[in-house]
C-alpha cells in the first residue's frame, strides 16, 4: 500500500502507483489539507515515532507523525485512510469518521506528549490512560481522505494526572475540541 495512492481517472476513484519524487509536495486527492510525502520531509528523530512512545498499534493507532513537541504542546497528523474498516458501517454511502475515534486521535497525541515528558524526567513511570473526558464539541465532519492536524496542550499537572485540551482540524476548519485528563498507571510487566 505504501507505493500506491488514490487517483481520479475517468471520474472514478482508483488505486494507482505512487509517483513521488524527492522534492514533490502535493495535496492528497480528496483532502482539504496538504499532506507532505515522507520522502520530502527532512530526517526526523525516530524518538518521536508514535509507535516508539505509546503502546497502540494498527489498526488502532490514530497518529501518523509528530510534527512538533515541547513541554506544554504537541502537534501531530493523521491521514484518514478511505479504506479504513470503520467507514464500511458508519453512515454507508456518506462515510464519516466516528467522533469517538476523533477523540482517540487527541488522546493518543496527549499520551505521546506525556511519554515525551517521561523521557525527559526519568522519575515519571507508567502508562497514560484516560480518566476524564469533558466538553467534547464536534464542529466539522471528517471524511475519508482528509488529513487531520491534531494539537494537544498540557493545561495543568497534578501529581501523576495530566489535564489537557485537544483540537483537531481539517485544513483550517476546527473539527473537534475536547478537554480530557490522563493519569499514569503502573505498566504491566511483560
Amino acid at each position: 500500500m505504501q507505493n500506491e495512492e488514490l487517483k481520479i481517472e475517468d471520474g472514478k476513484l482508483k488505486m494507482g502507483k505512487k509517483e513521488t519524487r524527492q522534492n514533490d509536495i502535493r495535496p492528497e486527492v480528496g483532502s482539504s489539507a496538504i499532506r507532505i510525502p515522507q520522502s520530502a520531509i527532512q530526517t526526523r528523530s525516530s524518538a518521536l515515532s508514535p509507535q516508539s512512545l505509546i503502546p497502540h498499534r494498527p489498526p488502532f493507532l490514530f497518529v501518523d507523525e509528530v510534527v512538533e513537541v515541547d513541554e506544554k504542546r504537541i502537534v501531530a497528523t493523521k491521514y484518514v485512510d478511505p479504506a479504513a474498516e470503520f467507514f464500511r458501517g458508519h453512515y454507508p454511502g456518506n462515510p464519516v469518521m466516528p467522533g469517538v475515534l476523533l477523540c482517540e486521535c487527541c488522546f493518543q497525541t496527549g499520551a505521546i506528549l506525556i511519554a515525551h515528558l517521561m523521557k525527559q524526567n526519568t522519575v515519571l513511570k507508567g502508562t497514560p490512560v484516560i480518566t476524564r473526558i469533558k466538553e467534547a464539541k464536534f464542529k466539522h465532519m471528517v471524511k475519508p481522505g482528509d488529513t487531520l492536524r491534531i494539537e494537544v496542550t498540557l493545561d495543568e499537572t497534578v501529581n501523576d494526572v495530566y489535564f489537557m485540551t485537544g483540537r483537531l482540524q481539517v485544513g483550517d476548519r476546527l473539527a473537534l475540541r475536547v478537554e480530557f485528563a490522563a493519569a499514569l498507571v503502573a505498566s504491566p510487566a511483560l
